[in-house]
């Protein structure tokens, strides 16, 4: 029974302390929070600040002209058309994906015979086509088409500039009755949030050889879109592969190239050293010529021109005859002086 107001007691002075706790004087008293002191966005606007979801926008559906020419299949094509359903008979267990592998592995390891049949197809199929194309430009229906087609691009247009024009204008109309952008400020700077739509980017298709500019408005993922395409990646296998072959024979020429630099090196190096041999044999016969003619000057021997002795305009035809001499008569007095004469010469300072 003690217990009891004891217990009490000591509940009392608890709710004491803590009322105490609850009116201290000494407790400094935070003032009430402001959003702009604090930098803080309404809840509003940091919602307004996340980027939204917009409906995906449908494009347009283009003409399509049914009486246009087939357009032409490419020899891979040809190939796949030709061997799908008889790799799907032998093999049914094979996925698309797998197939597909498959028939691009034949068909870069077929023989160029073989393979080389298939791109002849596709080269007359692609004649064919640019022929009919080019007369079927002349006809009627062709020019039907290409102003049906005019007429929906200007009313897409038109739709287009009269929806921006009415978004323009909501836009205003908004900017107007809602309130300022928010102002955050930090260090005393204003900055004023605003968002920008982001620029979406416009698919293009480039013509191809043969295609007028104007048809190359083809929705995609549909038959003339893949046979457009199909058409485009032949044409870059081709240019890869002429550019691999010109790349090899230009690693040809360039070997061939050097080869012949190095050759022409050579040779005007030979050519050189046989100039040098070329001046040291004609000074060795002009220093010849000039002792003998000196020494055999005053021999006199028959010619065609006359008697007379060695000069050098006659030189050749002097020794030449001379040697006759000695060759028919050997005990000639003219051969014994020039012989006597030939023997005091001293050809080592030559």
């Amino acid at each position: 029974m003690e217990d009891q107001p004891l217990n009490h007691q000591k509940h009392e002075d608890i709710t004491q302390n803590n009322g105490d706790h609850d009116t201290n004087p000494n407790q400094t008293e935070l003032p009430p929070t402001n959003v702009a002191d604090t930098g803080a966005a309404p809840t509003q606007n940091s919602n307004a600040s996340k980027p939204t979801k917009k409906p995906k926008k449908r494009k347009p559906k283009v003409p399509r002209d049914d009486t246009a020419p087939r357009q032409p299949l490419t020899g891979y094509v040809r190939f796949l058309n030709e061997r799908r359903d008889q790799l799907r008979a032998e093999q049914p267990e094979l996925g698309f994906a797998e197939l597909t592998r498959q028939l691009a592995s034949e068909w870069s390891k077929l023989p160029t015979e073989e393979k080389q049949q298939y791109l002849n197809a596709a080269d007359q199929d692609k004649e064919r086509y640019i022929k009919e194309w080019t007369e079927y430009k002349k006809t009627d229906a062709y020019i039907e088409f290409k102003k049906q087609q005019m007429e929906q691009k200007n009313s897409n247009s038109a739709a287009k500039k009269s929806k921006h024009d009415n978004n323009i204008s909501k836009e205003v109309s908004t900017s107007q009755v809602t309130e300022p952008p928010t102002l955050v400020s930090t260090n005393q700077t204003a900055v004023t949030l605003s968002r920008q739509p982001t620029p979406q980017p416009k698919p293009c298709v480039t013509p191809a050889a043969g295609e007028d500019p104007a048809d190359t408005d083809i929705p995609i993922f549909t038959d003339q879109f893949l046979q457009h395409n199909k058409l485009r990646e032949s044409e870059l296998r081709q240019l890869r592969k002429a550019n691999s072959d010109y790349e090899q024979q230009n690693a040809i020429l360039q070997r061939h190239a050097e080869e012949v630099g190095a050759a022409t090196c050579r040779l005007r190096a030979e050519t050189a050293a046989a100039a040098e041999r070329t001046a040291a044999l004609v000074a060795h016969r002009r220093a010849l010529v000039a002792h003998l003619v000196q020494a055999l000057h005053s021999v006199v021997v028959p010619l065609d021109d006359g008697a007379c002795g060695a000069t050098e305009s006659n030189i050749e035809e002097y020794m030449e005859k001379l040697s006759i001499l000695a060759t028919e008569t050997k005990n000639n007095p003219l051969v014994k002086q020039a012989r006597d004469i030939l023997n005091k010469v001293d050809l080592s300072v030559i």
